[in-house]
């Protein structure tokens, strides 16, 4: 397997990760480690078990509370996800010595604007009107392109 083939494999790993849990998920994460601290000579399988007895004995509005959370985690979830993958495609851009893309300049963001609702059928097409957004850049005074800044 090639190095980039390994890079492109684990940058892609690293943005479908997600953690969105079941209730009894939930409960399992929340009282794991009390129920083992406090049998501190049982093993996986003996834990586990305990934690399905005391899951099954919790009342239906209990259930329905960790279900409730369980949905708002995962709507958190949602809502910040694209930002933690940036921040994970990030991290791992560092660490791997990845090329990490500049912020936007007043430019780019120029061209855009400028190339909202135009089609452009070809890549020549596509070629004179960034050179025609170029021109106008140039000609653009400074108080202008002030405002493609922020």
């Amino acid at each position: 397997m090639s190095i980039s083939l390994l890079k492109a494999t684990t940058l892609n790993t690293i943005i479908q990760r997600s953690f969105a849990f079941s209730a009894y998920s939930k409960f399992v994460k929340d009282n794991y480690s009390t129920i083992k601290a406090d049998n501190m000579g049982l093993n996986n399988k003996e834990c586990m078990k305990q934690l399905r007895s005391a899951y099954q004995k919790l009342s239906i509005e209990e259930k329905e509370k960790l279900k409730q959370s369980v949905s708002e985690e995962k709507l958190l979830f949602e809502q910040g996800k694209s930002s933690m993958s940036q921040r994970k495609i990030l991290r791992f851009c560092k660490k791997y010595d990845f090329p990490v893309r500049p912020p936007n300049n007043p430019f780019p963001l120029f061209v855009s604007d400028r190339a909202q609702g135009q089609q452009v059928s070809n890549f020549a097409q596509g070629r004179v009107a960034l050179l025609v957004a170029a021109e106008q850049w140039k000609s653009l005074p400074s108080t202008e392109k002030e405002k493609y800044k922020s």
